[in-house]
């Protein structure tokens, strides 16, 4: 009996001193000799047949070394990307007649685009001084806005520069700086660190600048607020201008954050769920709301509620309406509208985080009943349905109204995307028409750039679409052909 156990313990070591000649990687001289000799159907027959859990294993290991080595190299393109792009702007400030502007050159000269429906666009692209969104921690690279005969540039470092608008037909922009007290005002040098917390909006009213921004509460908890300063082009002295109390440890990007032109005396303010899911429901929290903000600043009242990251929004005198893009869970997008009426009696709820055409993936929300196997999810439990949801996401950022930008251009706008990665209407420009009676979309059309567009202004006058992508990053000029 002894010698049988000897037998199967000796067989048993045997084994695993093949395993090791046969499969796997190994650094050992010795190994690696015995193995040259062995003859490769032997070793493929070991490897496949017997030992290829082992085999498998050598794999990830010879995987995860690649992957290593990989990211160090990325790390270090990372580095010397943000080296080149702090030379660049060095350089071009000397090329200037002073320090105060940079001349912006062309990256990407004039090339034609045709969409979905062979629609024809024409864009090019001037360099932009922000750090790239992928290299900055998805810190955003900046936002646009148009004041008069200038084109208004905020990077989401919080750095504030202009242009005027005729330049976008030359080959280069004349970006001029405007010196401003933000990080002193702040108090928090993780908005010029790479990170998400950052500048979120801009909006020029009543010759006074408003910058939506996550404001720090205390240590590592932050909401969205609004700063303002009295609109100088030589220098910006900021001060508070809305702000609430409440903060969130875990707002990442649902912070909201867009400003929108409404009457003569307030404008709207969208604020995300800061992930504080269950507030975008309550009538007492801010979280997930939007509201509307008297122009002293002293007033404000929810208009609406229910809603998770609105980023993009624009209201469209015309019709009466406001038209609004919502960041989905996994899918779920949104285009939300609000005819006037509804707006105003403030009783609007988008349903989220209850309903949602999305799916809850990775997370836990308690409160989530309904997903996109629940047809019309909205409607039936008393919630208002968006006008239009995408799933898979395609990452909405801004949207606004883009009529007479082609002579058939009524009622139509123009819904820009990012994304993480690329993916189905993603690094888009979605071109949606609506009915009369703002119920339907009766026309789409996508215009693929290959780029994130965290915002984009429309410039009535020249008809052409200014826009911020930020993998670049550039600042781009569309316009049809």
């Amino acid at each position: 009996m002894k010698k049988k156990y000897l037998y199967i313990i000796s067989l048993f070591l045997v084994i695993i001193l093949l395993s090791s000649f046969f499969i796997g990687y190994s650094d050992n001289k010795l190994i690696n000799t015995i193995k040259y000799y062995v003859p490769k159907s032997v070793k493929n027959f070991v490897k496949d047949k017997i030992f290829f859990i082992s085999d498998i294993k050598s794999k990830i290991y010879i995987i995860d070394k690649i992957v290593k080595a990989q990211n160090n190299e990325i790390n270090d393109l990372k580095k010397q990307t943000k080296i080149q792009k702090e030379n660049i702007n060095y350089l071009l400030k000397q090329f200037s007649e002073n320090n105060s502007k940079i001349t912006l050159p062309l990256i990407e000269k004039s090339r034609n685009i045709k969409t979905e429906k062979n629609n024809m666009y024409q864009i090019k692209k001037f360099y932009y001084s922000a750090t790239p969104w992928q290299y900055n921690q998805r810190k955003p690279s900046g936002y646009l806005y148009q004041h008069n005969d200038n084109i208004f540039v905020v990077s989401g470092s919080g750095e504030i520069n202009y242009f005027n608008i005729n330049e976008i037909d030359n080959n280069e922009l004349n970006l001029k700086f405007i010196k401003n007290n933000i990080l002193e005002f702040l108090d928090d040098q993780n908005i010029v660190k790479s990170g998400k917390v950052s500048i979120r909006g801009i909006f020029i009213k009543d010759k006074r600048i408003f910058l939506s921004y996550m404001k720090k509460i205390k240590e590592n908890c932050y909401n969205i607020a609004i700063m303002n300063s009295e609109l100088n082009l030589e220098k910006l002295i900021f001060s508070d201008f809305f702000t609430f109390d409440d903060c969130s440890a875990d707002i990442s990007n649902h912070t909201g954050g867009r400003m929108i032109e409404f009457n003569e005396n307030s404008f709207l303010f969208t604020i995300g769920d800061g992930q504080k899911y269950a507030e975008a429901q309550k009538d007492n929290s801010l979280w997930g709301k939007i509201l509307q903000i008297n122009i002293n600043g002293k007033d404000s009242k929810i208009l609406a509620k229910g809603l998770r990251n609105t980023q993009g929004g624009d209201y469209y005198e015309k019709g009466k309406i406001l038209i609004m893009s919502d960041h989905g869970p996994s899918g779920g997008d949104e285009i939300n509208i609000l005819n006037l009426e509804e707006l105003l009696n403030g009783k609007t709820n988008f349903g989220w985080p209850i309903a949602t055409y999305g799916e809850i993936k990775y997370i836990e929300i308690n409160e989530n009943k309904f997903t996109v196997k629940d047809k019309l999810n909205h409607k039936k439990n008393g919630f208002k349905e968006p006008l239009e949801h995408f799933s898979p996401s395609v990452a909405p950022s801004h949207i606004l109204n883009v009529n007479n930008l082609k002579n058939n251009f009524q009622n139509d706008f123009f819904l820009s995307t990012m994304g993480n990665s690329p993916g189905i209407g993603r690094r888009s420009i979605h071109h949606l028409r609506l009915d009369n009676n703002f119920e339907k979309i009766i026309y789409k059309d996508v215009i693929g750039l290959d780029e994130r567009i965290r915002d984009m202004i429309y410039i009535k006058d020249k008809k052409r679409i200014i826009l911020l992508l930020e993998l670049s990053p550039s600042i781009a000029v569309l316009e049809p052909i």
